[in-house]
């Protein structure tokens, strides 16, 4: 069995039968250690109900990463349906841009 090595990381999985591993070519050179920032991602957990998330969110920050969980906190709201008639919750946006504001600022 053999990795194959690539931008600074390398991928467990086993080459296929029979096939060499890539040459030294294959993939481009890692410019160097990547910076925290560029590994940082936002992620949306979205679904439907009872599906999960709410413990998803506890094993992430079990984890320890920053989740913030917009079923509370006031990061929606209730405005009449357009086309079902009764009501939809709706994310504020203001609410959700200032959270991805908080994450561009560090």
């Amino acid at each position: 069995m053999h990795s194959v090595r690539y931008s600074g990381l390398t991928d467990p999985r086993p080459a296929t039968s029979g096939q060499a591993p890539p040459g030294p070519d294959a993939f481009p050179p890692s410019p160097g250690p990547p910076s925290y920032v560029a590994l940082v991602a936002v992620v949306f957990v979205t679904g439907m109900s009872g599906t999960g998330k709410s413990a998803a969110l506890a094993e992430l920050t079990r984890r320890g990463h920053r989740v913030v969980d917009t079923d509370y906190g006031g990061y929606a709201e209730e405005v009449p349906s357009s086309d079902k008639g009764g009501w939809e919750q709706l994310w504020r946006e203001d609410r959700i841009d200032a959270i991805l504001d908080q994450h561009d600022e560090g």
